[in-house]
């Protein structure tokens, strides 16, 4: 299953901050990192975020071993 549909910028940090993801201002971008592994990605600087950027964002999540049920309810 894709996660296929726009994001506002700020639910989709709010629910990566709730991840446990360290986020931070970038140059161009905001910026994720994971702490335990120190793996990062990327968030634009947009208040809407397109459905393919927020499905990168969200497999990026999947391969931290959090649950798709969990992705869904805090990003959309």
């Amino acid at each position: 299953m894709g996660f296929l549909f726009p994001a506002k910028r700020s639910k989709l940090i709010s629910a990566l901050k709730r991840f446990g993801l360290s986020v931070f201002e970038g140059g161009n971008h905001t910026c994720a990192k994971c702490i335990t592994n120190g793996q990062k990605t990327t968030i634009p600087r947009h208040n809407d975020i397109k459905r393919e950027v927020v499905d990168k964002i969200c497999k990026f999540l999947l391969k931290k071993d959090f649950k798709e049920e969990e992705i869904i309810k805090f990003i959309k």
